[in-house]
């Protein structure tokens, strides 16, 4: 662990540094600060300190309690909500209300329906609900449609997108019925599922496509949103792939010792990285579990 001039570390922070400052400067972790701190019996700020003086806080509280809004509060003082929040303190909060629209234009989400609009379109387009919206329509007098079945999928198309690896949900989505709705047509029409949960969810194609992209560096969680299924899908396909190596996480083997020797000299991963223009979670990958360990 590198020297520190603890003296001065603590006067930083005295004078209103904080930690992740001061480890900066210093070329160390925060830990590594807090730990000095708590040497010398100096007391962590753990809490910011409040936004609005005592004297706005009685008038928050005052116009609060005769019915004004959190939201509406922090607009006129010009801060967060979290801030009028923290004001208002133990004070009894009123249950949020839903405002509902009453200026709805009734006649022209009547015609956009009749248009070929969805209920679920027309809800997000004016931000009502359902319910409202089958209320207009029912006024209106328009027949509502009935959600597209699955006899009326084209049935070969669907098979073959499905086959060649599209994902229930995609189907789902592409087609305007629910996923359930793809896997009953698909049951009905003898093909074989992938079994959601296991690599097997992939075609084999897909399956050799997703550990070439592991072995040049592509992480798992965008793996897994590049074919449309769930991470575990694809931590369990590389399961017994290698872990990636210095390569893959862009630094050279030089790069490699120098961060491992820096960081058994009580460097930051952060400052690290910066030195050696890469990313702190590069520098923590090839640092590796057992080296943190020493360094502690």
């Amino acid at each position: 662990m590198k020297d520190l001039p603890e003296q001065e570390i603590v006067a930083a922070y005295a004078q209103g540094g904080t930690l992740k400052g001061i480890a900066a400067r210093h070329g160390v972790s925060t830990t590594t600060i807090r730990r000095v701190l708590l040497r010398h019996n100096v007391e962590i700020r753990t809490k910011r300190p409040p936004k609005l003086s005592p004297h706005q806080v009685e008038e928050v509280r005052q116009k609060y309690s005769e019915g004004m809004t959190a939201r509406a509060i922090a607009k006129e003082y010009e801060v967060s909500s979290l801030a009028v929040l923290w004001a208002l303190g133990d004070m009894e909060r009123r249950p949020a209300k839903r405002q509902e629209r009453t200026d709805l234009p009734e006649q022209e989400i009547a015609d956009r329906y009749r248009a070929g609009e969805s209920q679920a379109a027309l809800v997000s387009a004016y931000g009502t609900s359902p319910e409202k919206v089958r209320q207009i329509l029912k006024r209106a007098n328009v027949p509502v449609r009935k959600a597209p079945q699955a006899s009326k999928l084209p049935t070969e198309e669907v098979i073959a997108a499905y086959e060649q690896g599209a994902t229930l949900r995609a189907l789902g989505k592409q087609y305007g019925v629910g996923w359930d709705t793809v896997r009953v047509f698909l049951i009905k029409q003898g093909v074989q599922l992938r079994p959601s949960g296991s690599p097997a969810a992939l075609t084999e194609e897909q399956r050799s496509e997703a550990k070439a992209l592991y072995r040049q560096g592509m992480r798992k969680s965008d793996i897994a949103r590049r074919f449309g299924v769930r991470a575990h899908v694809v931590a369990s396909l590389l399961r017994d792939e290698p872990k990636p190596t210095a390569a893959r996480q862009g630094l050279t083997d030089e790069q490699v010792n120098e961060a491992r020797r820096l960081y058994r000299e009580g460097v930051a991963a952060a400052a690290i990285a910066e030195q050696l223009g890469v990313s702190a979670h590069s520098v923590r990958r090839v640092v590796g579990p057992e080296l943190r360990r020493d360094a502690e």
